[in-house]
């Protein structure tokens, strides 16, 4: 008994041992991908001043979702704190005081800092493609706003969250997912179209997943909820119509009557999407494969 009792205190110290490595192995490799310098790039282009320019700033600002991580008023907040690490939107009347053109660009198109590493959770792939004038007027409405005396706490990033992002479910450096080399794709001009749908889309994918297809987030803490699949499968939006939604979109309110949590689902910031927006999303909806929630 003694003999087997040892044999198998062995095998668990082996494998406590290999599990160690390994997640030795992950966190430096994590650290190796935040370290990581990308070519700077250098776009430029004018703010403007116009009081209707800034408040179509303020408009993109809000329904872009710059505020769910930034806050509404640009002091920034936390947005995550739990076992993977605490992830802080900074406080962007301080942090971009200085900001020009290129800056702007910069951080949010490319995802990264002035020395060419990545910024911590920046859905930079999401904005990548984002015409100037649109990039222009939010940098606008936000160099227009009061500056607010608040600091969120600074990010830390810990270890269940460096190997949930190499295991491809946290993605904790979005700038990896970019081209910075590369041209950026042109934008379709505004219309109820689906290519322009297509565009609009993307910011969907951060919670919804590539597929559109919803399910739980990896990584994510449970009170995130279960993004809904947004294809037109069974288990999606097959039942719903374009009525159907704008309603969800503008008012938060499902076809069966049930209330959306504006903390899961932010329809308070699609609110603040143009008729023609939400017709395009609806129409590229249409176009995308139909696929089973939760398939990602």
């Amino acid at each position: 008994m003694k003999r087997i009792m040892k044999r198998v205190g062995v095998g668990l110290g082996v494998l406590v041992g290999l599990l160690l490595v390994a997640l030795g192995a992950a966190y430096a490799a994590s650290l190796s991908k935040e370290g990581r310098v990308y070519p700077a790039r250098t776009d430029d282009f004018e703010l403007p001043t116009a009081p209707e320019q800034l408040a179509e700033g303020e408009r993109l600002y809000i329904s872009r979702g710059c505020g769910d991580c930034h806050a509404e008023d640009g002091g920034g907040r936390t947005i995550l704190d739990d076992a993977p690490g605490r992830i802080s939107g900074p406080n962007l009347t301080r942090a971009t005081a200085s900001y020009v053109a290129a800056d702007w660009s910069r951080s949010v198109r490319y995802g990264l800092r002035a020395d060419g590493t990545a910024l911590i959770f920046m859905p930079s792939h999401e904005y990548f493609a984002m015409p100037d004038h649109e990039l222009a007027a939010i940098a606008a409405h936000v160099r227009a706003l009061p500056v607010v005396d608040r600091t969120p706490p600074p990010n830390e990033i810990r270890l269940l969250g460096r190997v949930i992002d190499l295991a491809g479910g946290f993605d904790l450096f979005p700038a990896a997912r970019i081209d910075h080399e590369g041209a950026r794709p042109d934008v379709p001009e505004p219309a109820p179209t689906a290519e322009y749908g297509a565009f609009l889309a993307v910011m969907c994918t951060g919670c919804h997943g590539a597929q559109l297809s919803g399910g739980p987030i990896p990584g994510a803490p449970p009170e995130l909820g279960n993004p809904r699949n947004l294809t037109m499968h069974e288990t999606g939006l097959a039942s719903w119509t374009g009525e159907d939604f704008r309603r969800a979109m503008r008012e938060g309110i499902t076809p069966d009557g049930r209330n959306l949590n504006p903390d899961q689902m932010p329809w308070r910031n699609s609110a603040r999407m143009t008729d023609v927006e939400l017709d395009a999303i609806w129409a590229y909806l249409q176009t995308v494969p139909h696929v089973t929630e939760g398939s990602r």
